[in-house]
């Protein structure tokens, strides 16, 4: 069996490192803030927090 060595450099290998864990980290923290609202009841906080992140995706 032969291994490859891939020639990758160090700054494209950030990119599933920092970028890819950053996202996973701030969506998470969204969804617990999120959830943190509903569960108090703070309804303006709530209703910009969903109409923000809507309008960000569309």
């Amino acid at each position: 069996m032969t291994s490859v060595k891939k020639d990758v450099s160090p700054t494209l290998m950030l990119f599933p490192k920092v970028g890819v864990c950053g996202g996973f980290t701030t969506f998470s923290t969204f969804s617990l803030e999120t959830l943190t609202l509903f569960e108090e009841g703070k309804f303006p906080s709530k209703s910009f927090t969903l109409c923000s992140a809507f309008f960000a995706v569309f």
